[in-house]
């Protein structure tokens, strides 16, 4: 003979609280997860995005460096359109570097833009003293830093 413990009623209730608890449960445990997954996706994208940067500004550079070069070889000042364009670009990638790198200072971002600043500022100072005809000064000036940065 089976036990009788509740009424009618209580039975229905309880048949029912016990399956919508563990709905509620189960779409708790689904918002958490759909928070986990957007904000490691947010991540993600930021990541993304510093490190495109990064390789943005290295090209920047690098084009910086090619046209003073080819300005030191030359003497021609065509050559230095690379060197320009690269350092009107150069603001807004480091704007970029700083919008996206996490943390409160953006870490990283101001050693990237110190180390730029003091690249364009060397390549400024050595483009000055070829276009104040120092050309062999500058000439030199490139050797011994090969010569001694290999040493290195």
């Amino acid at each position: 003979m089976p036990l009788r413990t509740g009424s009618l009623s209580r039975k229905g209730v309880l048949f029912l609280l016990i399956p919508g608890m563990f709905q509620i449960l189960v779409i708790g445990v689904l918002l958490r997860l759909d928070y986990i997954y957007e904000s490691a996706h947010e991540l993600q994208l930021r990541s993304t995005r510093i490190v495109t940067t990064g390789h943005e500004l290295l090209a920047l550079l690098l084009d910086v460096e090619t046209g003073m070069r080819g300005y030191a070889l030359t003497g021609n000042p065509s050559f230095l359109q690379p060197y320009h364009l690269a350092k009107a670009k150069l603001p807004r990638e480091m704007e970029t570097l700083r919008r996206y790198s996490p943390g409160p200072p953006p870490a990283g971002s101001e050693d990237v833009e110190k180390r730029a600043g003091e690249v364009l500022a060397y390549h400024e100072r050595m483009t000055a003293l070829i276009a104040a005809g120092e050309r062999a000064r500058r000439l030199r000036s490139e050797r011994c830093e090969l010569q001694f940065g290999a040493a290195q």
